[in-house]
C-alpha cells in the first residue's frame, strides 16, 4: 500500500494514544499497584519512556497508512515482548511488571498486525 499523507481515525492509533499517556501521565500511579521487590520509582521512568514511544507511534499510524509503517510498529512490540519476557525470565524482582509489559506488547503487536 502506497503511504497516504493526511490525518485520518486509526483505531491503534487511538488505543496507543491512549495507553501511552495513561503511561506518561500515570505511571507512578501504575507502579505503585505492582507489587515490586525494588524500587518503582526506575520503573515509572520506564513506563513514561514506554508511553512516550506509544504516543509517537500514535502519531505516526494516524498520519500515513503505510502498511510498511505497520510492519514496523508490530516488530517494535514484537522486540519489546521479548525482551520483557527475557527480564521475567532473569529478574524475580521485575516479574510482575516485566510480564505485563510483555503481555501488553504482544497484545498491541497482534492487535495492529490485523
Amino acid at each position: 500500500m502506497r503511504r497516504r499523507a493526511g490525518w485520518h481515525v486509526d483505531p491503534m492509533g487511538i488505543a496507543r494514544g491512549v495507553i501511552g499517556a495513561a503511561l506518561v501521565v500515570g505511571a507512578g500511579a501504575v507502579t505503585n499497584r505492582i507489587p515490586l521487590r525494588t524500587s518503582p520509582r526506575p520503573v515509572a521512568v520506564a513506563g513514561r519512556l514506554l508511553g512516550g514511544r506509544h504516543l509517537i507511534e500514535a502519531i505516526a499510524l494516524s498520519r500515513w497508512r503505510s502498511a510498511r509503517l505497520r510492519r514496523v510498529v508490530v516488530a517494535v512490540d514484537m522486540l519489546h515482548g521479548a525482551s520483557m519476557v527475557a527480564l521475567a525470565v532473569r529478574s524475580r524482582d521485575l516479574r510482575p511488571v516485566a510480564t505485563a509489559a510483555a503481555a501488553e506488547a504482544f497484545g498491541l503487536a497482534a492487535a495492529s498486525a490485523m
